[in-house]
């Protein structure tokens, strides 16, 4: 009697997961993806924020401007530049006192040289703090600074720091204010500009207020430029042919004869 045959199953393997060997990853992975998620959504809140306190200092330079359009006075510029160091919109403000101080003080340098000077030089101070604090030394906003410091210090007769500031602009052609700046730097080399400067130092006013014609030099051409619209639409008006200028006289009558054919 043979005996039965016995056979032996091979033992069946678990199916192999193709991820495992990435499994000590996976963690890791997920948290850097966490972690980039935040910082992405970090960053997005952050330009956010940053946009709008951006739009709130320029909806107030909005209302400080218009304040200043109506007292004519620095005061208003001068509070917001101190709130708003450093920035655009506080910049663009201390440009503006310094405008202002700088038309009123050239409009008293005849009649009261005193407050005239300390007008001006307050000027000067906000131009130079325009120019140290604009990140990037070029565009419109720091030219325009630039021009400004050179033209208080020509108003305050340093007619060689003015021609320095002026080079700076002068060396740019392309510049708005290279040709206003070229003007500048003729203006320091007149010997009438030296004169008046010279005078207006060494004259007491006491002497100059009981004789206005005491004899004082011609004085140069230092009225501050107009707005470049301005002068441009002045400079249209000049070009532009005269207009016939039209009157309410009667027309002249017909002459008999020619009215009658004879």
């Amino acid at each position: 009697m043979t005996k039965p045959k016995h056979f032996h199953k091979a033992p069946v393997q678990a199916p192999v997961d193709p991820l495992a060997k990435y499994e000590p990853y996976i963690k890791p992975v997920l948290w850097g993806m966490g972690i980039f998620l935040a910082a992405l959504i970090g960053v997005a809140f952050w330009r956010y924020r940053a946009e709008s306190r951006v739009a709130n200092q320029w909806r107030e330079f909005s209302t400080s401007y218009f304040e200043t359009a109506i007292n004519r006075a620095p005061d208003s510029m001068s509070q917001f530049s101190e709130r708003f160091p450093a920035t655009p919109a506080g910049l663009a403000a201390e440009q503006i006192a310094g405008d202002i101080l700088l038309r009123n003080g050239l409009s008293k340098q005849i009649v009261d040289k005193d407050k005239s000077r300390e007008d001006i030089e307050a000027a000067r101070k906000r131009f130079a703090k325009v120019i140290d604090g604009s990140p990037i030394k070029a565009g419109l906003m720091y030219e325009r600074a630039v021009y400004s410091l050179a033209y208080s210090h020509e108003s305050l007769g340093n007619c060689d720091d003015a021609t320095r500031w002026y080079g700076d602009l002068v060396k740019n052609p392309s510049s708005p204010f290279a040709e206003l700046a070229q003007r500048g730097v003729d203006r320091c080399k007149l010997a009438k500009s030296v004169g008046f400067f010279a005078a207006l130092d060494s004259i007491e006013m006491e002497i100059l207020e009981a004789a206005p014609d005491v004899g004082l030099p011609e004085r140069p051409d230092i009225t501050y430029p107009p707005l470049m619209d301005d002068a441009e639409n002045k400079a249209a008006d000049e070009t532009a042919p005269p207009r016939e200028e039209k009157t309410n006289d009667p027309a002249p009558a017909p002459d008999d004869k020619s009215s009658s054919g004879g």
